[in-house]
């Protein structure tokens, strides 16, 4: 059976800071840095490359045909 509360400790003062909406830190930052980053990068390989790069995939995917299905059923499986 629960002990019941009569009353307020007396002497006891609760001394809370005003709640803020948003509080951002240093790893907000790092991770805006990053993601940019990454972006111009993938922007500026997309420039250059963009057309080598379609191809690759391309070639790529193609070579997939010549492997069992089977294989590739167990690799994108065992992948997710």
């Amino acid at each position: 059976m629960p002990v019941a509360s009569t009353g307020v400790a007396s002497g006891v003062h609760v001394v809370e800071a005003d709640a803020s909406e948003h509080v951002r830190s240093p790893v907000d930052v790092l991770r805006l840095v990053v993601a940019a980053t990454a972006f111009a990068g993938v922007a500026v390989a997309g420039r250059l490359f963009g057309d080598t790069l379609v191809a690759f995939a391309a070639e790529l995917f193609a070579g997939l045909s010549a492997l069992p299905a089977w294989l590739v059923v167990v690799v994108v499986t065992g992948a997710r």
